[in-house]
């Protein structure tokens, strides 16, 4: 999954809705084992497994979810609407694992993949190449 989107052109009010509804639909009828990682554009904290999970319920009572904790150079992979960071990348599994650490990762900054002299601190602004840190996930069996 790359991420869910949103309805830059505001034509459809249920784009980011239907694209919930189709991964969960998705997700909550696979029989096997799952890892499933990006950039959904929600925040559920709290929420997952509950009945307050309007995006993903049919997947939260089999999935677990995590979410990278908060870091402060970390700062430009979260949004912050109303004053409050919020993560919005997650991984989603039904795999039982002993531990599973999310971190981000900016090594992907350097002169040779085009990001030229860029910074992390250099992306505030940015559009057009990746504008936050990587997900990276260490998963323990």
């Amino acid at each position: 999954m790359k991420w869910i989107r949103e309805d830059i052109y505001g034509t459809n009010p249920h784009y980011a809705i239907n694209q919930f509804a189709l991964l969960d639909d998705y997700l909550s009828n696979l029989k096997h084992n799952v890892i499933c990682v990006g950039d959904f554009n929600a925040y559920w904290a709290g929420t997952w497994n509950t009945n307050r999970n309007f995006t993903l319920p049919k997947t939260s009572s089999s999935y677990t979810l995590h979410t990278p904790p908060y870091n402060q150079t970390d700062g430009f992979s979260y949004v912050e609407p109303r004053g409050s960071k919020l993560q919005l990348d997650h991984l989603i599994t039904n795999i039982k694992c002993k531990r599973i650490i999310l971190n981000y990762d900016w090594d992907f900054i350097n002169n040779l993949n085009g990001y030229g002299n860029l910074k992390k601190d250099d992306y505030k602004n940015i559009t057009g190449i990746l504008d936050h840190a990587i997900l990276k996930a260490d998963i323990f069996m």
